[in-house]
């Protein structure tokens, strides 16, 4: 990070701010840059110069966006980075309120297979037709012979998966949390949201289940797709 870097305030549920990064502090003062160390930071945002930051914001040089028209992408920087800070943070319930809330308003890169010959495009273009796509699995440490299903946050966390990476017949798709969770009652025992890293999560199967019958879930994803019915 430097000085006069543009950068953006990634809030819990709230719109993207640009911002630069107007001062560094270190142990050492204030400095022009700094890489792998704890350190202070004053941002400058020109929309809101006297802009609240709440509780869990994150600040990333990368905005959160997905694509699936010409070329299928996604980027998540606040669920990578609320996933880095889940070592420290899995004691308190704000912070896992938040995390659960970005799971479920996440994009995600699914990668899966075409039958044979199936596919001649490059894994980064949306996948047309009526091609025949089998979605893969991985296993957790925990219990290497239960299937899970593996998310992906971006392109950087999909690359680490070399088979799909390898495998001229792999295509790419974009799921939203909901559409996942469906793909997982189809025999998988959970899921995994970038299980090569860098860093990763393990949702069991009972973990989803109870966030998916909460009534902030339910009012949001499922009670509007079903004409309100309870």
């Amino acid at each position: 990070m430097k000085k006069g870097d543009q950068v953006y305030i990634l809030a819990p549920g709230q719109d993207p701010l640009k911002a630069k990064v107007s001062e560094i502090l270190t142990v050492n003062g204030s400095v022009k840059k700094a890489a792998d160390e704890d350190c202070s930071i004053s941002l400058f945002c020109p929309k809101d110069p006297d802009h609240q930051y709440v509780p869990f914001t994150v600040i990333s040089d990368i905005l959160p966006s997905y694509s699936s028209d010409s070329r299928v992408n996604a980027e998540n920087p606040r669920i990578s980075a609320m996933i880095g800070g889940y070592p420290e943070m899995y004691g308190d319930s704000k912070f896992m309120s938040v995390l659960v809330y970005d799971f479920v308003h996440g994009q995600y890169l699914v990668p899966a297979k075409t039958a044979a010959g199936g596919h001649t495009t490059d894994i980064t273009e949306p996948i047309r037709g009526s091609h025949e796509v089998a979605f893969l699995s991985v296993s957790t440490s925990a219990r290497p012979d239960s299937p899970v299903f593996p998310l992906f946050t971006d392109w950087n966390a999909l690359s680490k998966y070399k088979a799909v990476m390898d495998d001229e017949d792999s295509i790419t798709l974009v799921m939203n949390f909901q559409q996942a969770v469906a793909m997982m009652s189809k025999g998988y025992e959970g899921m995994v949201i970038n299980p090569f890293g860098p860093g990763s999560f393990f949702l069991s199967e009972p973990f989803i289940g109870s966030i998916t019958k909460l009534d902030g879930y339910r009012e949001e994803f499922v009670l509007k797709e079903n004409g309100n019915e309870k």
